[in-house]
């Protein structure tokens, strides 16, 4: 239809630069923020389902998508939010996060990216989360953090001794 042209396609891509990938994909990167702080190897492959937009790119509010991602030797650091993360802690193990390996399958529905049982594990930390970000930015996570005792205890501190009790229970 011209008056409402369509895309339908697959795309695969193995083993490129992190840093030139999502220098290149804006559309991707408000999702997902990571331009400039992530450096490695991505490979994907998915498929994408999406109206186009007067200049013939992705209409973002119709954009479906379903696939996965791998990055390899991989690390994202100086993140604002993994600073302000690593700062609050005090773990300097969150301000560089080093990835082996690390694979994850999506889903995008009308511009809204799913996530479901992200699991990361960093130094002594372990991350996992559930949720979805919105391409307005939007962000809708739910998870836990398990962290090294040292860190567990300056966490604790922020606490009123009456949360910490409710919070963190003594073994």
């Amino acid at each position: 239809d011209v008056q409402k042209p369509h895309f339908t396609g697959e795309l695969d891509l193995q083993n490129i630069s992190a840093q030139a990938f999502l220098s290149h994909s804006k559309n991707l990167n408000k999702l997902a923020s990571l331009a400039g702080y992530l450096t490695g190897r991505v490979s994907t492959k998915i498929g994408i389902d999406s109206d186009l937009d007067d200049s013939l790119g992705l209409d973002m509010d119709t954009f479906n998508s379903t696939g996965s991602v791998e990055v390899a030797d991989a690390e994202l650091k100086n993140h604002p939010v993994q600073n302000q993360v690593a700062s609050l802690l005090g773990s300097n193990d969150l301000k560089v996060i080093s990835l082996k390996q690390w694979q994850q399958p999506f889903k995008v529905e009308k511009g809204q990216l799913n996530a479901d049982n992200v699991k990361l594990k960093v130094g002594q930390t372990e991350l996992q989360f559930s949720g979805s970000q919105k391409l307005g930015g939007a962000l809708d996570l739910a998870g836990s953090v398990k962290l090294p005792a040292s860190t567990s205890k300056k966490v604790q501190e922020f606490f009123p001794v009456p949360a910490r009790k409710l919070f963190f229970p003594s073994p």
